[in-house]
């Protein structure tokens, strides 16, 4: 039973926070800010930690086959499975979009080799999902290309363990995978040619702090454009529509993957976004 009710806790911990719960409050104007019924149902489960609609029995992934637990705890954060990959993809399609449409030029999925950053070899496999360039610099005061990785961690290991502290530390996973990240890309982190930058969410929906000023600093960038007294509104009206098309893409991604449904990408191409 205390296991139990630090499983709960550790949820709890995992779906609190600026924006956690704003997939739930976004408009659905568009595909983008859409969920569909089974996986919103899924989510709203998850939240109410309930068992999850019906699914395999067992994992898919061909080293793995542990026996599936209710609450979609494992899928979340297996491996083996593929779906940690399979979720990613709309994430970073999201934040490409929200990028574009705050006015950078973005380069999508390149290889560490390709980049002229020293200490990186032509054999170098690693490729990182965004290069956005050309930011307002109220976003990016330095003018240095951003290097943006992007992930989604769970505070309960794929054999339901938690992770350590996270049973009384808020937002473990996240600080886990920024220093995974880090520890992954030591080439970018220590660069003085560009900015490395981890957007990381937790399962739960709960969003770091990078990510929430991130967004708020490229609506208030945005909001520069418009007159004067509407600014204020304008940077308001610009975090409402990209914290609601990020949250989304990661939550519907999730579901998606926890009752075996594939991720709908984001397919819309308006990176203008919409007029004021």
């Amino acid at each position: 039973r205390l296991e139990s009710l630090n499983q709960a806790r550790i949820i709890q911990f995992s779906q609190s926070g600026p924006k956690a719960g704003r997939a739930f409050t976004a408009l659905p104007t568009g595909a983008e800010t859409t969920i569909r019924p089974l996986r919103m149902n899924v989510l709203a489960r998850r939240r109410l930690r309930l068992p999850l609609p019906l699914a395999p029995r067992r994992c898919n992934g061909p080293s793995c086959r542990t026996p599936l637990d209710a609450y979609g705890d494992h899928w979340a954060a297996c491996n083996v499975s593929g779906r940690l990959v399979r979720r990613a993809r709309p994430m970073e399609r999201a934040w490409g979009r929200v990028l574009e449409e705050a006015g950078a030029r973005v380069q999508r999925h390149q290889r560490l080799a390709d980049m002229d950053i020293p200490g990186i070899s032509a054999s170098d496999g690693r490729v990182i999902e965004l290069v956005a360039n050309d930011l307002p610099s109220s976003a990016n005061p330095h003018g240095l290309p951003l290097v943006c990785d992007v992930t989604m961690g769970s505070p309960l290991r794929a054999n339901g363990t938690a992770r350590p502290r996270a049973h009384a530390e808020p937002g473990v996973a996240i600080a886990n995978a920024e220093q995974d990240k880090a520890r992954r890309y030591p080439e970018l982190v220590d660069s003085t040619r560009c900015k490395f930058v981890v957007l990381a969410c937790e399962v739960g929906g709960r969003w770091s702090a990078t990510c929430c000023q991130f967004v708020r600093d490229l609506a208030e960038a945005k909001s520069r454009a418009a007159p004067r007294r509407l600014q204020r509104s304008t940077a308001r009206a610009w975090e409402d529509r990209w914290s609601g098309m990020l949250a989304v893409a990661a939550q519907d991604a999730l579901a998606a993957t926890l009752v075996d449904a594939a991720p709908q990408l984001l397919h819309a191409r308006d990176v203008s976004g919409p007029p004021l």
